[in-house]
């Protein structure tokens, strides 16, 4: 019999200030990813709106990327959908879906209505026909805008030096959307509805009739769910939604009209992101008028007090006034807050969270035995149990590349959590952020944190690196090992130049006409062109190292003893997600021209993994 231990849990308790311990218990609600592809979180590798522009500097063409939501239970979720941009996973654009039974949401993002004027931003737009309350409002013609508001002026995560580029609208052009359920109610009909209890829902009784026609005003009864979501409102909301439950599906296509080309594929699921109630199959409900709190306005998280490591009890509907009662009001409800900083952007990856271990600080997840394991953490540090379920130390995927018929091959490949790891605190210097949602108040510890290599911006503008080690072979058995000097980094020069640099990173395989247009690349072209001797059917597989960086390797030790003898995760590598994009365009004959993309598989060891007979 094989028992498995998260074994650095109680060396990070220790390190973050001992105001936690740690316990390990067996929960079959542990955070994984979802096999059937259901689950409370949804993570789309990419998005993109960029523009392909010829030699003269006319734009041929541009990608857009439409992405379906669907929640295949028979209650209605609140789900927070985020578009996190591809440098730093700094916010672009978030707001709350309001999901009726059964229902789906679609959407899309595109350049901007302005394009192609200086420095226009991105947006998002409904699908035409969508009727899902929204908060706030979408049209189906103008759509939301993308903001820089999250990387720029007091937010930025650059110097001033660089702001046209690092601070401008662009940098959201592509990156990644995270889904994550927020919270479920039954379905109810307007004529039963009781305002602030749980049988029937209020919010439930108006996601389903005359809702938002989408197209150019506000309609029918999304108008009562929006109000539902303000500051003055927020705490009767909460009261009747219980935890999130695994029900949502989600697909992407990434969609180039004039080139002629698509590509698709489906999200990655967690299940378990967060599980409150012990009982896997009966997620807790909402309390029927139990939960009370003030609605004033806090500092800090909005629903975890970074101080106490407890429920913020002046957000976070709690069953009493006191620090000993305010941690078991079971939803995720919070509002859109109209204050400066951070505090619309919750939740995020950090608030994974499981209910049972000691407290409300608990994350847990599925360890290669198939046995789940849970550590104690403080609030905000769930993004090390993603880490941990997105690990991989290397991925492997084809590639191929023909000039003549238009074949070109590039790989996608996202760190999701790398911004927990590598982003400034709040209070550096010129980079600093008013970022309190990632990095709580009493929590110091260095930056980056392993298996990250570089703090984001520290070394060059705009990256942080991580030395990465690609073996490609051909069809034909033959490989190689590409060195440094065999490739380009760009948009900025480096002197290890094999390294992924960025939280989106797309990595490219031939020179000539581009996939993806992305301005976060990796260039492998001219070390892949030159490997196998002009190689008549240019083709094959690669094997991609991510532990090449010594931070990446188990057992990583941070300058002052951080971490003592271990790193934060189970074993080598790095939390990564994407797909390769393959196509065929020739210019002229649009017919002809296709794509296809596949997602990466992964090779993922298991070092801290202590097994006895």
């Amino acid at each position: 019999m094989k028992r498995s231990k998260l074994s650095t849990a109680l060396a990070l308790a220790t390190a973050m200030g001992g105001l936690v311990g740690a316990a390990y218990t067996p929960s079959a609600g542990a955070i994984s990813i979802a096999a059937q592809n259901l689950g409370d979180v949804l993570i789309f590798p990419y998005y993109t709106a960029r523009c392909h522009t010829n030699e003269l500097g006319i734009v041929e063409d541009c990608w857009e990327t439409l992405i379906n939501i669907t929640n295949t239970s028979d209650q209605t979720l609140v789900v927070k959908l985020k578009f996190l941009e591809g440098y730093n996973s700094r916010d672009a654009l978030d707001f709350t879906v309001v999901m009726s039974p059964h229902d789906v949401f679609a959407g899309y993002v595109d350049k901007g209505a302005d394009y192609p004027a200086k420095d226009t931003p991105a947006r998002f737009v409904k699908a035409h026909g969508d009727t899902t309350c929204t908060v706030p409002y979408i049209s189906q013609t103008a759509g939301l805008p993308f903001s820089n508001f999250g990387y720029s002026s007091t937010n930025r995560d650059h110097d001033a030096s660089v702001d046209g580029v690092m601070s401008s609208n662009g940098r959201a052009y592509e990156g990644y959307i995270v889904a994550i359920v927020e919270g479920h109610a039954p379905a109810a009909t307007l004529p039963q509805v009781t305002r602030g209890l749980y049988s029937p829902s209020f919010v439930s009784a108006h996601v389903t009739g005359s809702a938002d026609d989408g197209e150019t005003v506000p309609g029918g009864n999304c108008d009562a769910v929006r109000s539902s979501f303000t500051k003055a409102n927020i705490v009767l909301t909460a009261n009747e939604f219980g935890e999130p439950i695994n029900a949502l599906k989600g697909n992407y296509n990434l969609l180039n009209v004039k080139r002629g080309v698509a590509a698709g594929g489906s999200a990655t699921t967690l299940a378990n992101f967060i599980r409150i109630s012990p009982d896997d199959d009966a997620p807790q409900p909402g309390l029927s008028g139990g939960c009370v709190a003030s609605t004033a306005q806090a500092t800090g998280n909005m629903r975890f007090d970074p101080v106490y490591d407890l429920r913020n009890l002046a957000w976070a509907p709690a069953l009493g006034n006191t620090t000993a009662n305010s941690t078991w009001c079971p939803n995720l409800i919070t509002a859109q807050s109209d204050q400066p900083g951070y505090d619309h952007l919750e939740p995020s990856l950090a608030d994974s969270y499981d209910s049972y271990a000691n407290g409300p600080g608990s994350i847990g997840l599925i360890d290669p035995t198939s046995l789940p394991v849970i550590g104690v953490w403080p609030n905000g540090f769930g993004f090390l149990a993603v880490g941990e379920v997105l690990r991989a130390a290397k991925l492997i995927n084809e590639w191929s590349f023909n000039p003549a018929l238009g074949v070109s091959t590039e790989w996608v490949v996202t760190h999701p959590t790398k911004n927990f790891y590598v982003d400034s605190w709040k209070y550096w210097g010129p980079m600093a952020a008013f970022n309190e949602r990632r990095f709580p108040a009493p929590f110091f510890y260095p930056i980056p944190l392993p298996p990250f290599a570089e703090g984001f911006s520290t070394i060059t503008e705009g990256q942080s690196c991580n030395q990465v080690t690609p073996v490609v072979y051909n069809r034909n058995e033959v490989g190689t090992t590409l060195t440094e000097g065999s490739v380009i980094q760009s948009p900025l020069p480096r002197n290890d130049d094999l390294s992924l640099c960025f939280e989106t990173n797309v990595i490219q395989f031939s020179a000539g006409r581009p996939v993806l247009d992305s301005k976060l690349t990796l260039d492998l072209t001219k070390g892949v062109g030159s490997a196998f001797g002009g190689d008549p059917v240019p083709a094959g597989w690669m094997d991609l190292n991510l532990t090449t960086s010594p931070a990446a390797q188990y057992g990583a030790v941070k300058p002052g003893g951080f971490l003592q003898n271990t790193g934060p995760l189970l074993g080598s590598g790095l939390p990564a997600i994407g797909f390769m994009i393959k196509q065929r365009a020739l210019s002229g004959d649009y017919f002809k021209n296709f794509a296809y993309l596949i997602d990466h598989s992964r090779k993922v060891p298991y070092e801290g993994l202590q097994t006895a007979p």
